[in-house]
């Protein structure tokens, strides 16, 4: 198979863990379609990005494959990751695209002083597969503090423009039921182990902040709540795709709880339409990103359920999510959609089930 054929939109890209084929290529059209204002603002961006082996990372380069190919974007990124062995079996073809320049290393100790990128992407966080594993929090917090640090310090004095995936878990354990909004103050507890990542990406959040105003450089931190579709983790701690893959496995839904915990989920593909956005025209802003259409778990399992002619099962076993325990987690859009009008959420969860159920 030749390097087209790899990176083509048409081809079908198997899903690593569930042994799943998707058709994104419409998504990715769309993506492009609606962003055309953003796109041409990063033509000839030199970008700089951690977190490529990630859900949100894969489809950030499908995007731009797609930009390359039909000559929207003539710039280059440099990924830095832990593991290229890991990038290159995730995204094929991808070691051989000469505008793709991979840096095996540790963001907390790659020495960048090569480089002068005008662009950051920063999602470079510990992995989902390590929260899963259960990592230490602690290295949450160094891998986001030194990684953060190290990046600025170093790339600092080139960058024109930032883009940071934090996260609703930065607010901490607000209480209620109604949509966290930026107005809210962070509520965390410095003596509870499971506000690591809280802690780390408010720590990332106040050096992007603080190096912003010393390398006067724009940023957008985007505080990203919950996300779905095709290609994200099915066999993890994300009850979403727990659901997709018992349903593609013909067996019964199996919900940990109650089922009454609150959430909203995003499209990705709705989801890197925004980051597009927020990334060619930041305005040194936290903003939530995130679908404020509110569900239950019990009413997602029951879709999922519906859709695939299988059953849902209620477990009394609580779930561990890897952080705090929260009964909403649904963020208020009113401030991204004052300042940025154009975005818009186009998917709702419904017509994400169907796309993560349609395989080839």
């Amino acid at each position: 198979m030749n390097l087209s054929e790899h990176l083509s939109m048409k081809a079908k890209l198997q899903h690593i863990q569930a042994h799943v084929s998707y058709d994104i290529e419409d998504v990715i059209e769309k993506i492009c379609s609606r962003s055309r204002e953003s796109i041409r603002e990063l033509k000839y961006a030199k970008i700089l990005f951690t977190g490529a082996t990630g859900f949100f990372g894969f489809w950030f380069l499908k995007v731009f494959v797609y930009l390359y190919e039909k000559k929207y974007f003539r710039g280059e990124i440099y990924i830095v990751t832990r593991d290229s062995e890991n990038l290159s079996s995730n995204f094929l073809g991808i070691d051989k695209l000469n505008w793709v320049h991979i840096i095996e290393d540790d963001i907390s100790k790659v020495n960048l002083n090569h480089l002068s990128p005008d662009h950051l992407i920063h999602f470079a966080s510990t992995s989902a597969m390590e929260t899963f594993n259960n990592i230490q929090q602690i290295s949450k917090l160094d891998t986001l503090y030194f990684g953060t640090k190290n990046i600025f310090e170093q790339c600092g004095s080139s960058l024109q423009k930032v883009l940071f995936a934090s996260s609703g878990v930065a607010y901490g354990h607000i209480a209620g039921e109604t949509r966290i909004s930026e107005k809210n103050y962070s509520i965390i507890n410095s003596q509870e182990e499971k506000f690591g990542l809280c802690l780390a990406k408010l720590a990332a959040e106040f050096q992007i902040n603080q190096y912003s105003k010393k390398f006067r450089f724009n940023y957008s931190i985007a505080r990203c709540f919950s996300f779905a579709g095709e290609f994200m983790p099915l066999e993890l701690h994300y009850a979403f795709g727990n659901f997709i893959n018992d349903a593609l496995n013909s067996r019964s839904i199996t919900v940990h709880g109650d089922g009454t915990a609150t959430r909203s989920y995003m499209y990705i593909g709705d989801a890197i339409e925004w980051f597009l956005t927020l990334l060619a025209k930041p305005k040194n802003e936290i903003i939530n990103v995130g679908s404020d259409q509110m569900v239950t778990i019990k009413e997602i399992a029951e879709v999922i359920a519906d859709k695939a002619n299988t059953n849902a099962l209620m477990l009394d076993v609580s779930d561990d999510e890897g952080n705090f325990s929260r009964s909403v987690y649904v963020p208020d859009l009113e401030k991204i959609q004052r300042l940025y009008p154009e975005l818009q959420i186009s998917t709702d969860w419904e017509t994400i089930i169907e796309r993560m159920l349609k395989t080839l």
